[in-house]
């Protein structure tokens, strides 16, 4: 009992002089990353219960069905979104940093002005396509009715991310990760449960519907609430608007948005043109689990946007070097176990969504090679883009998703699932290599090997 009693002593005493040796900036950082890796990981606890709640009221190929429709309205929701999540953060945080709540307002309007526009239009399109899709793509005509149903969720979908960024952008961590996942899963959730079994996939996919609606309703009640009081701020004299801001900074980083999805859907979409629907669930389903490796990333990437910003405009490059290397050890040490977990026991993390998933077990393994070596990389597409490096960004996307696409077409008609996983396995790998030699090429900034190995060598030669 003494020993235990002194070892926890140590323990403790450990902790608080190592906290109290770090600087300012990664002290904010994992604050505000601890919060939102707490209601991350719950969003991510919903989100595999979904999955599980899929898998086993469904089947393995509804299920399949079900993550088609959902993929074609993710797509149509970032394309209609235009690219505005990123510029709606620094454009909101900018604007109330300086206490000007009247350009705040109308940013969040223009933004949600432009993409209530731009979804109502794919939406439609998507809508009236839904036939189209389902024959000459996926030669499947059963698609049709869901992926008609799901279309429905592209405006609420578009517009509750916007909002969810808007209050990213003024640090409302707790509203921002309820709009954007906790809701959206949770309503998903409880509403699968009870529609799924009297209707199906489109009962599944109504849920879906209505869970997304109900996150809109309460991101707008939060931003309200959040600007109350603060609608008498002083505007801006500058006569540039927030249409023309929101839009030149949006539609680079449009393309990666959208070569992102191409990193995180083609495998689904493909497997449906070449595999069957137990394929296509199958993956979904290891790729959903596999994501949960890299919830702390996530969870630290959502501070580290305006710190890094902030730290780069100052040029304090060396605050902005500690910090991010600091910040991937510790993301490194979190996402070790489930990594550990899922590579050692794949069948049984497998089987929790039904016996028909246990097959997936080698996709699982895969899929989670690709999403360690994301988190070990640290936030180095972050940093590219804090510190005004689309073009780099944009390249490397472009890279991955051709190496994404090519070696779909390769595995997937020989490999089904299995080859989809090692495509999206070998894409990400490749990100985060180009990624990381562009953080250290242009700000000199390497986070793969901790500072300290680095500083030894030097003063060593």
């Amino acid at each position: 009992m003494l020993v235990r009693s002194t070892f926890y002593a140590g323990l403790k005493g450990w902790l608080g002089r190592w906290w109290s040796s770090q600087n300012s900036h990664i002290v904010d950082l994992l604050r505000g990353a601890s919060i939102a890796g707490v209601l991350k990981s719950f969003a991510a606890i919903l989100a595999f219960g979904l999955s599980v709640v899929l898998g086993r009221v469904l089947g393995a190929e509804a299920a399949g069905v079900y993550f088609l429709a959902l993929t074609t309205a993710t797509i149509a929701a970032t394309i209609g979104r235009v690219g505005l999540d990123s510029a709606v953060i620094r454009l909101v945080a900018g604007h109330a940093s300086a206490n000007k709540w009247a350009d705040v307002s109308r940013v969040y309007r223009t933004a949600i002005a432009i993409g209530l526009i731009c979804s109502c239009l794919v939406a439609t399109i998507l809508y009236f396509a839904a036939d189209f899709l389902a024959d000459a793509v996926f030669s499947d005509a059963t698609l049709a009715g869901p992926i008609r149903v799901m279309a429905v969720t592209v405006i609420p979908l578009s517009l509750s991310v916007l909002i969810s960024r808007a209050l990213l952008g003024l640090s409302r961590i707790r509203d921002s990760v309820l709009v954007f996942s906790i809701l959206p899963y949770g309503v998903a959730l409880g509403g699968t449960w009870l529609l799924a079994y009297e209707w199906g996939v489109n009962g599944a996919i109504v849920a879906y519907v209505i869970a997304v609606t109900a996150a809109l309703f309460y991101g707008w009640i939060a931003w309200r609430r959040a600007l109350a009081g603060r609608s008498s701020g002083h505007q801006s004299q500058q006569v540039a608007s927030p249409t023309k801001e929101l839009l030149k900074s949006g539609a680079p980083l449009l393309i990666g948005a959208i070569l992102q999805l191409v990193m995180a859907m083609s495998g689904t979409l493909m497997l449906g043109v070449w595999a069957d629907n137990t394929d296509v669930s199958l993956f979904a389903v290891a790729w959903r689990t596999a994501v949960l490796i890299t919830f702390v990333l996530l969870a630290v990437n959502t501070i580290a946007q305006p710190k890094f910003a902030e730290l780069y405009a100052r040029g304090d490059m060396e605050s902005l070097a500690a910090t991010a290397s600091k910040a991937t050890l510790l993301m490194t040490a979190c996402a070790a176990p489930v990594f550990l977990v899922f590579l050692a026991a794949p069948e049984f993390v497998m089987s929790a969504f039904g016996s028909g998933f246990s097959s997936g077990a080698a996709t699982l393994q895969v899929l989670s090679i690709g999403q360690f070596v994301n988190v070990i990389a640290g936030s180095v597409g972050v940093l590219l883009v804090m510190s005004g490096h689309e073009r780099e960004y944009r390249n490397v996307q472009i890279i991955a998703a051709c190496v994404v696409l090519v070696l779909n077409v390769i595995l997937i008609p020989s490999h089904g699932a299995i080859g989809a996983a090692i495509a999206a396995a070998s894409a990400l790998i490749v990100q985060n290599f180009l990624f990381g030699y562009y953080v250290w090429t242009k700000l000199g900034i390497v986070l793969i090997i901790p500072r300290s190995l680095i500083q030894r060598s030097v003063d060593g030669i």
